[in-house]
């Protein structure tokens, strides 16, 4: 009877790491917006924050713009950049108006 010693191989434990390596990808936004906010496109990131004279503010993403009333409870960003979830009113050009549906701001707890 022939022996025939253990061969020690690496191949198997490569495949983890190269398994993790093409699966996981960076947090893309609509990854984490709550549905109840976006519904996949409705939400972007802030490109513009205006303090209004009443103490709200006029919030503006690449989807429009929209008033953000005093005292609107914004939620905090994981990404530390401010995102709008915006609605569109009206179903053609000549009648469109947004409503902020989510506030995502940098720092809110």
């Amino acid at each position: 009877m022939r022996y025939f010693p253990r061969r020690r191989t690496c191949g198997g434990l490569l495949l983890v790491p190269m398994f993790l390596v093409l699966c996981v990808r960076p947090l893309a936004a609509h990854d984490w917006y709550p549905h109840e906010c976006c519904h996949g496109q409705d939400c972007a990131v802030v490109t513009s924050l205006i303090p209004l004279a009443g103490g709200g503010f006029r919030v503006e993403t690449s989807q429009g713009f929209a008033t953000v009333p005093k005292g609107f409870a914004a939620r905090p960003s994981p990404d530390q950049k401010a995102h709008a979830c915006l609605r569109q009113n009206g179903p053609t050009a000549e009648h469109r108006g947004w409503t902020l549906i989510c506030l995502f701001l940098p720092g809110t707890a």
